[in-house]
């Protein structure tokens, strides 16, 4: 969270240089985390997340899904970046469903992932709200999102874990969401239909 907030304070010094900032102070985060090591060994960044991620590994529950044990390299890491953002950001799928609470959890991500495309789909051109905070919840959310993914392998714990982000990833999408199109929409499918049964 520290790498957001401090991109949010300069941002909102200086605001026409947003995504610049906030690209550069993640790019600095980036190489420090990697590379630290190198000055201060104690400071592994790298290895403690793979420990962290073999300590869950050993830990078995009904809703625990195998992971593949990353190594603790740049390369690793963007190596197993994707399997850990679709870990974190799209499960449990409909399939993992074994209990009460995942499927609440599932339900959770369904209605999630359907608000992203209605937004994707209908969203209003221009930004009603500060470009510093929208890059705020973007950056905020992926990062916390891949620390998920890279680490725990229990559904039930991401949904935990990823219940944090939900307020800064659902409130942009529903406020910069035209739902008067959206709704026109259903107008036009309703009018359409009735026009069918009229017709038969």
């Amino acid at each position: 969270m520290l790498p957001a907030i401090f991109a949010w304070m300069l941002a909102n010094r200086y605001p026409a240089r947003t995504p610049v900032i906030f690209a550069g102070v993640y790019l600095v985060c980036i190489l420090l985390f990697f590379n630290i090591r190198y000055l201060v060994p104690q400071l592994d960044f790298p290895a403690a997340v793979v420990d962290k991620q073999r300590s869950f590994g050993v830990l078995i529950g009904q809703s625990t899904v195998p992971l593949e044990v990353m190594e603790p390299t740049f390369t690793g890491f963007v190596r197993h970046a994707p399997k850990a953002f679709a870990l974190s950001a799209t499960r449990p799928y409909p399939s993992d469903i074994s209990h009460l609470l995942s499927l609440a959890a599932a339900i959770e991500i369904g209605v999630l992932l359907l608000a992203v495309l209605v937004f994707l789909l209908y969203r209003i051109p221009k930004p009603t709200s500060s470009r510093t905070t929208l890059y705020f919840c973007f950056f905020f959310s992926v990062s916390l999102l891949l620390a998920i993914g890279f680490t725990v392998n229990n559904l039930g714990a991401i949904a935990r874990y990823r219940s944090i982000i939900m307020p800064l990833v659902l409130t942009p999408i529903l406020a910069r969401t035209d739902w008067n199109r959206f709704a026109r929409l259903f107008a036009g499918l309703k009018t359409g239909f009735n026009g069918v049964n009229d017709r038969s």
